[in-house]
């Protein structure tokens, strides 16, 4: 883990408005100071709740594992799909934790119950990334579709918000800004978009790398950041410059 800025990144996830103790210029002297083997493959997503006490997980051995960080200490595990578990994402009350899994299905998990509460067939191939943002999760997946869901309580609409079909390849990440009104994701074949998701539209397409798309975020400013499997880390505004 690290801090900078005032945001606190882990691997899969990042929490905001933590107190900053470290800048850019202290990164290398940055040091491991526990580390945990909660899973039997490897972990394919990871979260912190907002009071940084209970870290949530999901990996290729299709569970889920909630670890109290105060206490040291496992407090749920779950296989929940036969096939791999590929990110996960909390509501923004922390009651419900939602899976996407290889399964073509998105899981709302119920952290207070320990169990499933609704089961979603999303997509027609397996589900890559999944965000969530205010009453919204938004999904990408190797049908090349990326889509946009309304959360409620018990679970999540049947029908999506949004279907983004244009895509030639694979979804491999997206990300969502914390208002909910814009996204962005990146695709096998270098491809970044962006929509505006107040309009339910894609604004623009960019080939921003010659390989796969392997993490995207959508910053506080208005950029884009992305990188791939080979070459730079990019950085975009908002129209694409």
């Amino acid at each position: 883990n690290g801090i900078v800025g005032s945001e606190r990144f882990v691997a899969g996830g990042i929490v905001p408005d933590v107190t900053p103790v470290a800048g850019w210029s202290q990164l290398a002297d940055l040091k491991v100071t526990g580390s945990l083997r909660l899973h039997r493959d490897k972990v394919s997503d990871m979260l912190l709740s907002k009071d940084l006490n209970t870290l949530f997980s999901v990996s290729g051995d299709s569970s889920i594992k909630c670890y109290n960080l105060k206490e040291s200490k496992q407090v749920r595990s779950m296989k929940v799909s036969q096939l791999a578990l590929s990110a996960c994402a909390l509501s923004d009350d922390e009651k419900n934790l939602y899976i996407a899994s290889w399964d073509n299905k998105i899981y709302s998990y119920s952290i207070a119950y320990s169990r499933v509460q609704d089961t979603l067939y999303a997509h027609d191939d397996a589900i890559s990334s999944l965000k969530a943002a205010q009453d919204r999760l938004l999904t990408g997946s190797w049908d090349t579709t990326v889509k946009l869901w309304q959360l409620r309580p018990s679970g999540l609409n049947k029908i999506p918000l949004f279907d983004f079909v244009d895509n030639e390849s694979e979804v491999r990440c997206t990300d969502i800004n914390p208002e909910a009104t814009m996204a962005v994701s990146g695709t096998e074949e270098g491809h970044v978009s962006y929509f505006d998701l107040r309009a339910k539209t894609p604004i623009r397409q960019l080939r921003a790398h010659s390989s796969d798309v392997t993490a995207v975020k959508l910053t506080r400013d208005g950029r884009i950041l992305s990188v791939g499997s080979v070459g730079p880390l990019m950085v975009f505004d908002v129209s694409g410059q």
